[in-house]
């Protein structure tokens, strides 16, 4: 569905071949799905450039974890209301590899790989 109204309708068949349509429902989507995205990637100098998109302002929570799990570092900040970027400091040295992102307003949950 499209951000606004969406309007729908059913078509039902019969076995006899009889067309019946019912009536028009309209649905109102308020927003979009909540997109974030790093960059650059890989990530330099412990500096982490986060693009956002659809998500509340408020205080969020992130954590870094490694592929075995482990956490590596945990970086809390606030997004202010209409905020598109926001920068993270990492203070631990992170070693070349892949890591996990997540993130969490104790409403939203957020995963990034």
């Amino acid at each position: 569905p499209n951000q606004g109204f969406n309007y729908y309708r059913i078509k039902k068949i019969s076995t006899n071949g009889l067309i019946k349509w019912s009536e028009i429902a309209r649905a109102q989507i308020l927003s979009s799905v909540p997109e974030l995205s790093i960059f650059p990637n890989p990530i330099k100098n412990n500096v982490i450039n986060l693009l956002i998109k659809g998500l509340n302002a408020g205080s969020y929570h992130s954590k870094i974890i490694n592929i075995s799990g482990q956490l590596v570092a945990r970086l809390n900040f606030e997004l202010l209301q209409n905020e598109s970027h926001k920068t993270l400091i990492v203070n631990n040295i992170l070693s070349p590899g892949n890591y996990c992102l997540i993130l969490n307003n104790n409403k939203l949950f957020f995963t990034i790989e």
